[in-house]
């Protein structure tokens, strides 16, 4: 009985298992085992094609479940590839496809994956996978930036700026909640600066949650920062997120005080900004005792450039550096050394070093009103000592001091150097200028040179035209007719007996040629001479005071003239100089246009239309 029993309880379990076939055809095996395909239940339906072997299409479908079966145990890749030897039998097509989309989703290329589910929209269970795979790659997205931030990338950041607005299908407020667990995180492992960036962006979207930990992160943030040095980026967070969050206040009064320290470490540039940080902070800590320092040697400076101890007081405001005027004070204190300096050489009749010293003031106090009484009191000095030149040379840029006009005018040698100023015109001697030839005309001379007893001088206008020489003819300064013309004739004609006790003899130099090198003969003793080209060039600083109008009288004699160029109005001409041409047939002279010309054209000896500016040295008169 219990035999019997036994038997038909085993006989049941096989039929629920599908473990028996008894009482059932081929064809309703065959039924049974697609259904159990359908099903998913592919080890019952592969052992029931197999006892079907030779059916229908069994073997196939044995194939088809066990690439089925392969599939869906996440080996999509094998399952393709069988699955694609099976060309069109069954839904093989469509589960090629599946099997592709589902491999993209485990690798998380959920875009790839959506495009290929559009295609077999309807098939099993593609549109409830649709549906999740916006939340799926926000949640990718959401992951990739962590990992970013926590590598220190900060392209991390930009990817989670754009996502913290996006919206999970799921859940509103989904996305806030995952980025304040990651803060969380972040907090757990002190990483405080990432945990507060984090809230911060969520509390930025208006998630209220958000506010009471970005407060507490920024605030362990701001504390670690602190304890690191970093006290600039500890009181920012401060200032900005914290003021009324615990002992922030405090904190953010040690985050000055230490900028205040390191300010006032980098020294007295940044003296001033530390000395308001300091004031700023009142009685926390010593910060009043330092400011009050800054003070106190401020005032000391001050004192001591009252007391004249300019040295001490510069010192004193260089270490105070950018603090209140303090560079404004350094400027005084030296000017006010430098001027006592200059009082002191002005004191011992150091005039000339004193007004060198008062001048480097510029204007500063009376330095201007030193200058002219030092000029004054060198001047005097220079006139007692028979220095009449220099003396005169002082009076001019003082004139109306004092008594400087009264002494310019009684003073017989003081006029006498103001008459034979360089640059001046003097009246001395006369010559025909007129076009008949018949006046005795006084010649204007212009002084060149003045030693302080004789003067150097030339005509103003060219007043005869001769040839260098007679002949055209190898000739030197020293054995040319205009030389013998000149000292003969124009200087009997020009000059009276009493006016000839005034000229001096001078030592003609021999100036070459700078150009060529012919020779110029040898020096002379002359009473009435030329310029060479070198005196020309010392002289004549350029070509417009080279030009030179001759007399009426010298154009009747010959002289060239040019409207091409004028001087006060009047045609200028060409006129010689001493120095040899290219030639020893040549002479140097000026061209109409004050140009020098030391060769060529117009410089043959014997050249007739060159005019003369004779030149005479003479004893004060």
């Amino acid at each position: 009985m219990r035999l019997k029993k036994l038997c038909a309880l085993l006989l049941a379990v096989a039929l629920t298992l599908g473990l028996c076939s008894c009482g059932l055809s081929k064809e309703e095996k065959y039924d049974k085992a697609v259904a159990d395909v359908k099903a998913g239940k592919y080890d019952r339906a592969i052992e029931a094609f197999e006892s079907l072997k030779g059916y229908e299409d069994s073997e196939k479908y044995i194939m088809y479940a066990r690439c089925l079966k392969t599939g869906d145990s996440g080996d999509y890749d094998t399952a393709i590839k069988s699955l694609t030897s099976l060309g069109d039998f069954k839904e093989a097509a469509m589960y090629i496809k599946y099997y592709t989309a589902l491999a993209y989703e485990a690798d998380e290329s959920y875009e790839k994956a959506a495009a290929v589910y559009d295609e077999i929209l309807l098939f099993k269970d593609v549109q409830t996978r649709v549906a999740a795979l916006p939340d799926k790659i926000l949640d990718r997205d959401l992951a990739e930036a962590e990992r970013k931030i926590e590598e220190d990338d900060y392209d991390g950041w930009r990817e989670l700026n754009k996502l913290v607005s996006k919206k999970y299908t799921s859940s509103e407020t989904r996305m806030y909640e995952n980025i304040m667990t990651y803060a969380a995180q972040m907090h757990e492992k002190q990483e405080y600066e990432v945990a507060a960036r984090l809230y911060l962006m969520v509390k930025e979207e208006g998630y209220e949650k958000a506010n009471d930990r970005f407060k507490e992160s920024s605030y362990q943030c701001a504390r670690a920062w602190m304890a690191d040095g970093a006290y600039w980026s500890a009181r920012n967070v401060i200032e900005e997120y914290l003021s009324d969050y615990k002992d922030a206040n405090e904190l953010a009064k040690e985050c000055n005080y230490q900028l205040a320290l390191e300010t006032e470490a980098g020294g007295a540039q940044n003296a001033q900004a530390a000395y308001d940080a300091f004031k700023a902070l009142g009685a926390y800590k010593d910060s009043a005792e330092r400011a009050a320092a800054y003070e106190a040697k401020y005032y000391d400076a001050v004192s001591k450039n009252r007391a004249g101890e300019f040295d001490a007081a510069i010192a004193l405001f260089t270490e105070l550096g950018t603090f209140s005027n303090s560079s404004e004070w350094i400027t005084e204190t030296q000017n006010a050394k430098a001027y006592a300096a200059a009082a002191s050489l002005m004191a011992s009749e150091k005039y000339e070093e004193a007004i060198t010293a008062f001048r480097e003031l510029n204007g500063y106090r009376d330095s201007d009103a030193q200058i002219t009484e030092c000029s004054y009191l060198r001047a005097e000095e220079l006139r007692e000592n028979g220095q009449y030149l220099e003396a005169c040379s002082i009076y001019l840029t003082i004139k109306g001091y004092r008594d400087v006009d009264e002494i310019i005018e009684r003073d017989g040698n003081i006029a006498n150097q103001l008459k034979f100023m360089v640059g001046n015109y003097v009246i001395f001697g006369s010559y025909p200028q007129t076009q008949n030839g018949n006046d005795k005309t006084p010649i204007e001379w212009l002084v060149l040179e003045n030693d302080g007893e004789t003067a150097m001088m030339i005509s103003r206008y060219a007043l005869d035209c001769k040839p260098y020489n007679e002949k055209y003819e190898d000739t030197t300064w020293e054995t040319c007719t205009l030389r013998g013309w000149l000292n003969n004739e124009f200087y009997n004609m020009a000059f009276s007996t009493e006016e000839k006790q005034y000229v001096l003899q001078s030592n003609v130099s021999v100036d070459k040629n700078p150009k060529y090198s012919t020779n110029p003969g040898n020096a002379t003793k002359d009473n009435v001479f030329l310029l060479s080209v070198v005196e020309a060039n010392k002289f004549f600083k350029n070509d417009d005071a080279g030009k030179c109008a001759p007399t009426d009288y010298a154009i009747q004699q010959g002289a060239y003239t040019s409207d091409s160029s004028k001087v006060e109005g009047r045609k200028a001409c060409w006129w010689w100089l001493r120095s040899p041409g290219d030639s020893s047939r040549s002479a140097a002279y000026v061209v109409n246009g004050g140009t020098i010309i030391v060769g060529g054209h117009g410089s043959d000896v014997d050249y007739s239309l060159n005019a003369v500016r004779p030149c005479v040295r003479v004893r004060f008169f």
